[in-house]
C-alpha cells in the first residue's frame, strides 16, 4: 500500500484525533490557568490571615485575628472552601493530562503504521527533515515506543538513543522520557496540530 492510500484511508479517523486533541489541550490549560490562580489567591489569604495574627496588639485585636484566622482554615470558610476546590482541580487535570497524552500517543501510533504498511522498516524510509540530528521517521517510530512503553520503564536502545539525542540536541525535557509519557511533546516538537501537517511529513517520508 502507498501512503498516500493509507492516508485518505486513515485521514477522518486522524483527524478526528488531531480535534479531539485539540480540544482536550484546550481545557487542560485552562484548568492550569485557574488552578495557578487560585493557588495565588490562596496564599495571598493565607498571608493575611497568619499576618492579622502576628500583628495584634491588644487582647481584642487577638481576639479579632485568631477569629479571622480560624475561619480561614477551618470550617465551611473561604480558604477552606477553595482549598477543596483546588484538590478537585488538581484531579482534573491528572485526567485530561492522561487524556491529552493518550491522544497524542494514537497520533504518533498512526504515523508508526503508516511507516510499517506503506515502507516496511525504517531503514527504507527516504530522507526526511531531521529532529536535531535524527530524521523524522527515526523519531516517530522510537517515540510510539516510548509512549507505548513507557509505565514499564523498559526501552530497547534504540529509544533510549533517540531520546538521549534530542535531550542533548532539541530540550532538555526529553531526559523525563523515563518517567512520563512524552507524546504530546513530540507531536510539538514535530508541529503537527492538524493533520495536514501529519499528512505533509508523512508523504516526505515514502
Amino acid at each position: 500500500m502507498k501512503m498516500m492510500e493509507y492516508l485518505q484511508g486513515t485521514e477522518h479517523a486522524t483527524t478526528r484525533i488531531f480535534e479531539v486533541l485539540s480540544f482536550e489541550s484546550e481545557r487542560l490549560h485552562r484548568l492550569v490557568d485557574q488552578i495557578k490562580r487560585m493557588g495565588e489567591q490562596v496564599r495571598s489569604d493565607y498571608e493575611r490571615a497568619e499576618s492579622l495574627v502576628s500583628n495584634a496588639f491588644d487582647t481584642d485585636d487577638v481576639t479579632l485575628a485568631t477569629g479571622a484566622y480560624w475561619m480561614a482554615y477551618a470550617g465551611e470558610g473561604e480558604l477552606f472552601t477553595m482549598e477543596k476546590a483546588k484538590i478537585q482541580l488538581e484531579n482534573q487535570i491528572k485526567c485530561h493530562e492522561f487524556s491529552v497524552a493518550s491522544l497524542a500517543g494514537a497520533v504518533l501510533q498512526f504515523a508508526k503504521q503508516g511507516i510499517s504498511i506503506s515502507i516496511g522498516e525504517l531503514k527504507y524510509c527516504s530522507a526526511s527533515r531531521l529532529i536535531g540530528t535524527q530524521a523524522l521517521h527515526t523519531v516517530i517510530w522510537q517515540a510510539r515506543n516510548q509512549a507505548l512503553h513507557w509505565e514499564a520503564a523498559s526501552f530497547n536502545p534504540p529509544v533510549k538513543k533517540c531520546f538521549e539525542r534530542l535531550t542533548d540536541e532539541v530540550d532538555r525535557k526529553f531526559d523525563e522520557y523515563t518517567k512520563r509519557n512524552m507524546a504530546v511533546d513530540v507531536l510539538d516538537l514535530f508541529s503537527w496540530k492538524k493533520f495536514s501537517d501529519f499528512k505533509t511529513d508523512m508523504l516526505s517520508i515514502s
